[in-house]
């Protein structure tokens, strides 16, 4: 995860001051973000993320960070992960659970799942259709697409003759 570096995507440049990095839905999911939705109280700073442990309600057998700290307030709850690059990453939720961008808003816009030892930051969003569509928008705008240079076959052959 470290060396994953998203630096360049759309929200970056309309940062810097190219207003027109980012379209007018994207902007106005920016806003959805920060306000309505209350994204931010968990996906925040400049990796949208509070390093923090949540659950959602999606878990049901897998302690989650109680595996690791036995501790009654941790059961169920898993680290808030990074939005950079989010557009590039499905399947979502720690179990894969979620196949899109679209099922995740409207997870949250239903107020989480049903699971045991639920956060109390997790409540029914009410987004229409149109909000929905512009939170997508905003946090497809966090990608920054990794280009791979992948080196030849006849390259990689080379490479370990020469290791021999």
């Amino acid at each position: 995860m470290r060396s994953l570096i998203s630096n360049n995507s759309s929200f970056d440049r309309y940062l810097a001051g190219n207003t027109l990095a980012m379209s007018p839905e994207a902007i106005n999911g920016m806003k959805l973000f920060e306000g309505k939705a209350e994204c931010t109280q968990c996906h925040d700073g400049a990796n949208f993320t509070d390093d923090s442990f949540h659950s959602l309600g999606v878990a049901t057998t897998d302690k989650g960070r109680a595996n690791i700290i036995d501790e009654a307030s941790m059961h169920y709850r898993f680290k808030t992960p990074s939005l950079r690059n989010v557009a590039l990453t499905a399947p979502y939720m720690h179990d894969g659970s979620l196949p899109s961008l679209e099922s995740v808003i409207h997870f949250y816009n239903d107020g989480g799942g049903i699971g045991p030892n639920k956060d109390s930051l997790i409540q029914p969003l009410n987004l229409n259709k149109l909000e929905i569509r512009d939170l997508i928008a905003f946090m497809s705008a966090l990608s920054d697409p990794v280009i791979i240079d992948r080196p030849k076959v006849s390259e990689l052959f080379q490479a370990a003759s020469q290791n021999k």
